[in-house]
């Protein structure tokens, strides 16, 4: 006779209850394997994706892939997890109503076999799914990787071709405007320090590549959300306001003149200083009576830096030293009015931009700003002279002509 079961065998439906009553802690082990054959299965399944990787030469995922990866494999461990404490529930049913009433333990024994059958046949089936899914979806970023691999290979190829272009075949310096084309297509191939350090260079060895290749070279680096690749371009355009003269007044970078939202706070800080260095470069007459419409560009791209940076940046000292430059070179070339600009969301009054610096009392308060000024206001108009009232505000400002 066995512990916890009366002589005569209870009827059937009672059997199951008594089990639980006489025996509680037989289910408690139930969580417990549970837990314990997820482990097994988990390691068993890394073990296979990492077998089947191996056998296609692929390399180790990165482990933050690896997590992600991975997800599915809880809830196949889970599942043969849940296979087994089943069985192992089911076996420990049969036992012990085996020892009651064997008749009835053969006609469970089938009725339990025939239900895991069905709940294996099942789970296997959502296995092979979740791990055919699990090897496409590591294959479809290592697919993704190795193009990216193969397409930065390229470009490194293309730019190692480039540099072939700064000599001729016979061993002597390329024409200025092959080095501009070059320098220009490196820049492309996203080989932006490379490209600035071989501008810094040329431009150090007085080689005249033109204020537009400076420019195109640095929009490019500009572009990029790299805070030390913007840095590097400001250096190129602070280094070199000669350089930027040109023909038509002179060249910058669009992103400096629209003043765009991916400016990091350096290149914001340091632009309006170049840009006035640049404008120093040539005689305020000049300016007023041959590039008056590029001149008035600086005013707009000032007044869209005046409207658009935040009060709270750096405390407020660069907004103020925006508006203390704009204000100077607002003497230099008086009135304008509103000014047509590309950008169609913000509209250029110089004459209201005035009033606002007026009102907020702006002062530089970096040591490059403040001497800025004062080279400005030295390079400026004179007060006694009747060339101070400046020629008035263009048509259209130089900004349209640098976006064409």
């Amino acid at each position: 006779m066995i512990a916890g079961f009366q002589e005569t065998p209870p009827p059937a439906h009672k059997l199951f209850d008594q089990l639980l009553y006489k025996n509680p802690t037989f289910l408690s082990y139930v969580p417990a394997l549970i837990l314990i054959q997820e482990k097994i299965m988990r390691s068993m399944i890394n073990a296979l994706e990492e077998r089947h990787f191996a056998r296609r030469n692929l390399w180790r995922t990165p482990p933050a892939q690896q997590s992600e990866s991975r997800k599915t494999n809880p809830v196949i461990a889970r599942s043969i997890g849940a296979i087994v404490a089943v069985s192992l529930v089911a076996a420990g049913l049969v036992f012990f109503i085996g020892k009651a009433d064997a008749d009835k333990a053969t006609k469970l024994i089938a009725e339990v076999l025939t239900f895991l059958g069905t709940i294996v046949t099942a789970v296997v089936s959502i296995m092979g799914i979740l791990l055919k899914d699990s090897f496409d979806r590591q294959s479809a970023r290592r697919s993704r990787a190795m193009k990216k691999m193969e397409e930065e290979r390229l470009r490194q190829e293309a730019a190692t071709q480039v540099i072939g272009l700064f000599a001729t075949q016979d061993g002597k310096e390329a024409p200025l405007i092959q080095l501009a084309g070059a320098l220009i297509t490196l820049a492309k191939l996203r080989q932006y320090s490379l490209a600035i350090d071989l501008t810094q260079e040329l431009l150090a060895r007085k080689k005249i590549l033109g204020a537009t290749t400076i420019a195109l070279v640095a929009e490019q680096a500009l572009q990029q959300k790299d805070e030390r690749i913007q840095i590097e371009a400001m250096d190129l355009l602070c280094h070199h306001p000669k350089e930027m003269l040109s023909d038509a007044g002179f060249e910058y970078p669009m992103s400096i003149w629209w003043w765009d939202a991916g400016l990091v706070t350096y290149v914001r800080q340091w632009a309006p200083i170049a840009m006035g260095r640049v404008l120093m470069q040539r005689p305020l007459s000049e300016w007023q009576k041959k590039f008056p419409g590029r001149a008035y560009s600086v005013l707009a791209a000032l007044a869209i830096a005046w409207l658009h940076e935040d009060k709270q940046t750096q405390g407020g000292a660069l907004k103020s030293e925006i508006g203390a430059i704009f204000q100077c070179l607002h003497k230099a070339f008086p009135g304008g009015g509103i000014l047509p600009h590309p950008r169609k969301d913000v509209v250029v009054d110089l004459q209201e931009i005035e009033r606002q610096v007026t009102a907020a009392k702006v002062q530089p308060r970096t040591e490059s700003g403040q001497q800025l000024i004062k080279d400005l206001t030295d390079w400026g108009p004179k007060t006694d002279s009747s060339a101070s009232r400046g020629p008035q505000a263009p048509p259209t400002t130089g900004a349209r002509a640098a976006a064409s």
